[in-house]
């Protein structure tokens, strides 16, 4: 099993935490974020994984051949026997979390973000109790 992804967190860490969570053997295909990098990534690699639709992350586990990071993380969680009996509230779960990623994105990449992190830090606290 092969995962690339940019020598960051960012779209790929939820499946390297996901696949060393499961203990799984895999190939980090890191690719650094240097002009070598990213000149061998779109001039060499993107275009001769086999790819339907080549983009970071990738994921390759023998024949499945899978890129974006949602349809990755549902594959693993398929595979690794990580999906819950409930299949419609599992769908909810992830899209609930989805969006929390998405106002912390929101925040995190603002000029004020000091400024803005209490509010989301109140609302987080809310939204987590709910898993209790």
């Amino acid at each position: 099993m092969e995962l690339g992804y940019w020598a960051l967190r960012g779209l790929g860490e939820p499946s390297r935490l996901l696949l060393r969570y499961k203990g799984v053997e895999w190939k980090d295909a890191t690719i650094p974020l240097t002009e070598e990098g990213a000149g061998k990534w779109f001039g060499e690699t993107k275009e001769s994984l086999g790819l339907d639709f080549p983009n970071l992350p990738y994921l390759i586990d023998g024949d499945v051949k899978l890129t974006e990071s949602l349809a990755i993380m549902r594959y693993l969680g398929r595979k690794f026997d990580m999906m819950p009996d409930d299949l419609a509230k599992g769908d909810m779960m992830e899209l609930v979390i989805q969006s929390q990623r998405m106002d912390l994105g929101k925040i995190s990449y603002n000029p004020d973000f000091e400024n803005l992190k209490e509010g989301f830090i109140t609302k987080l606290r809310v939204f987590l109790k709910r898993f209790a």
